[in-house]
């Protein structure tokens, strides 16, 4: 059963709310302001591809700024709210460890592309089975559709780098062959998937132990991702913990903003004091 809220915890809720909201939409326009600077600018050693995870936070964010509203009224919406955190706790992770592969010293940083490339052939593993079922299923209904030689044939042609002249995907190993020795330890070649337990084995071992909470809220957020008895429980308990955690994870989220900013040069020299204003309101309530 869904605990009520006292007239004081609602005082509450409503106030660590209207501060979520705040760094929220403070956050957002950090992130349009700072990214725009970069337009016209040429990033090094596959750096932009770390803009473009941040471009997908940012996003992530103005969704959760629209729920919020719907949240004070009904905070089961914890599930929709804990979704999009999940994401930007993964773009985190993923931001992470990719910068466990940048070297500076190295122009071109190809250990970088190629797990970007790994993480690319997930999705195409997924798409050769969606499009095999998919025409199969259109097919058993009598449901016009393209043929599958002309489905194979678009598939090829998406990622034709990361597919061979059989059709099949390269695999992680293949891709790694370029990756400097020294950045190989610890990488897993079997299986499809790199998982986010795998992303942060390594952050922790090269040098982003200190973003742990990052990946104990992708943990805590992936409980609503599916229907459990527990996770019933979760969705009914009174929000403070979500609250706790949400300004937790927009603090991380500003922390590794910043990082993402010094790897890519920005030309903004005052980039980290304007996330430090942010945090500090975060700290102030918080701590």
């Amino acid at each position: 059963m869904t605990s009520l809220l006292s007239e004081k915890e609602k005082e509450q809720f409503f106030s660590e709310i209207e501060l979520i909201r705040d760094v929220l939409n403070n956050s957002i326009e950090l992130f349009k302001d700072n990214l725009r600077l970069f337009n016209g600018i040429k990033t090094e050693n596959y750096t932009h591809y770390f803009l473009d995870i941040i471009v997908r936070i940012r996003l992530n964010c103005e969704g959760l700024e629209n729920l919020l509203d719907c949240f004070k009224r009904d905070y089961r919406l914890k599930i929709s709210i804990s979704l999009l955190l999940r994401s930007i706790a993964a773009d985190m992770l993923t931001i992470l460890y990719l910068m466990t592969f940048y070297d500076k010293s190295d122009t071109t940083c190809k250990a970088i592309k190629n797990e970007l490339d790994i993480i690319s052939s997930e999705y195409l593993y997924f798409l050769k089975k969606t499009i095999k079922e998919d025409h199969e299923l259109l097919s058993t209904l009598n449901i016009k559709t393209p043929s599958f030689e002309e489905k194979e044939k678009w598939f090829r042609k998406i990622a034709a780098e990361l597919i061979d002249e059989n059709g099949k995907i390269i695999s992680k190993s293949t891709i790694r062959q370029t990756t400097p020795e020294n950045q190989k330890e610890g990488l897993k070649n079997h299986g499809i998937f790199l998982t986010e337990n795998e992303k942060y084995d390594r952050i922790k071992k090269y040098g982003f132990r200190d973003y742990g909470f990052i990946f104990l809220a992708f943990k805590y957020y992936s409980q609503f991702q599916h229907f459990t008895l527990m996770s019933k429980k979760f969705i009914e308990v009174k929000p403070f913990q979500d609250t706790y955690y949400m300004s937790l994870t927009l603090s991380y989220m500003l922390a590794v903003f910043d990082i993402t900013l010094q790897i890519c040069k920005s030309p903004n020299p005052n980039f980290s004091k304007e996330i430090e204003n942010i945090n500090q309101k975060i700290i102030k309530h918080f701590a």
